[in-house]
């Protein structure tokens, strides 16, 4: 799983984990680099408008 590779787990450790755990760990995953991205996107138009400003 990509999250395994993204999170440095070894295979003992995915294999470990419950199988709800290992279910949710994608969408979870995804939601958090969706929310990143948007606070990425937020940052860059206030820095922008900042810029503007001056």
């Amino acid at each position: 799983m990509w999250f395994a590779e993204r999170y440095h787990w070894t295979p003992a450790q995915v294999d470990a984990l419950p199988l709800e755990l290992f279910n949710s760990i994608p969408d979870v995953a995804g939601l958090f680099d969706e929310i990143r991205d948007e606070a990425r996107e937020k940052a860059e138009r206030d820095a922008e408008r900042q810029t503007r400003s001056r």
